[in-house]
């Protein structure tokens, strides 16, 4: 396997404290991979190890075989890092932003690079209003365009919906989906798990400064216990389901029972197995039209707070 990032005992101690504790960690090129931890697990210390702006204190790591203690100024070519809050220049407007970091960059045939990067982001239209007019969402997909001008191999992501409203998260998201889906390497740190659900492959979850686990997110929900809800899907032929939901609340061992969409009613119980047939029965006997019944599958929040708890 091509690796992007690869990381061996890699460790940083603050004043005696190890905000990173000894991690393993590979990913592969080519894919978007979600660090996830609650505040203060790790994730930013190590997305700074590895953007070769702070030291480790052990350990070793590398970026598409670079080590980043060795060779930090390759690496930097190589990457791009946007921290959770980015600087822009108010008065500037995205083709100026751009042109001034190009300049930085050294990039060749800066005009077609510059206008091909707004595109990519969706603000080719406002190349010539002032920053300081833009949303939220918009300066952030402006500070990803920045990274892109030198082409780099690898996006380095430090909370990249943080603070944006809806709209703002979901043209980011589906940004870094596009570029993921183009062929960018994408490491995103974020405790935003709708985000990594939607558009990562590869998900390494960091509590207390320790790898908790690494898998994909299909492989994450397989290792934790199913929950002990039961979905039930009723017909319209049937029962209405506000009826048959205060009817099953009348059951001892329901503990909560809530209508999650049209014609689909969660029960919670104590035992899975035994309870399910009772409950089948149970609703056909009060005049259901009972279309299917199955376990509520594990969410990534399951995941999430089994290994973090």
């Amino acid at each position: 396997m091509d690796t992007a990032v690869e990381c061996r005992g890699l460790t940083k101690i603050f004043d005696g404290f190890a905000a990173v504790d000894h991690i393993d960690l590979t990913v592969a090129r080519g894919t978007v991979f979600g660090f996830l931890g609650p505040n203060g697990a790790g994730k930013t210390t190590t997305i700074r190890m590895l953007a070769c702006l702070i030291r480790p204190t052990s350990g070793s790591a590398s970026v598409w075989g670079l080590d980043v203690g060795r060779d930090y100024m390759s690496v930097k070519r190589i990457i791009g890092y946007l921290p959770e809050s980015p600087g822009y220049y108010p008065e500037m407007t995205p083709l100026e932003f751009l042109r001034y970091f190009g300049r930085l960059f050294r990039v060749k045939n800066q005009g077609t690079v510059v206008e091909e990067a707004l595109k990519k982001v969706g603000l080719y239209d406002e190349r010539g209003l002032e920053v300081k007019s833009f949303s939220l969402g918009m300066r952030q997909r402006l500070n990803i365009a920045r990274l892109l001008i030198h082409d780099p191999k690898l996006l380095f992501l430090d909370e990249p919906t943080s603070g944006l409203d809806p709209r703002g998260t979901r043209e980011v998201r589906d940004l870094i989906r596009a570029l993921g889906e183009g062929g960018k390497t994408i490491f995103v740190c974020t405790h935003i798990l709708p985000e990594v659900e939607m558009v990562c492959e590869e998900v390494g979850i960091i509590n207390k400064g320790r790898i908790a686990a690494l898998d994909s997110p299909d492989g994450l929900r397989s290792k934790v216990k199913a929950s002990n809800v039961i979905e039930v899907g009723v017909g319209r032929g049937g029962a209405r389901p506000d009826d048959l939901v205060t009817m099953i609340r009348s059951l001892p061992w329901a503990k909560e029972v809530t209508v999650k969409s049209e014609g689909v009613i969660a029960v919670e119980v104590g035992t899975l197995e035994e309870k399910r047939p009772e409950l089948a029965r149970l609703l056909v006997q009060w005049g259901a039209d009972l279309l299917c019944m199955k376990l509520q599958e594990p969410t990534l929040e399951d995941v999430f707070m089994s290994y973090t708890r």
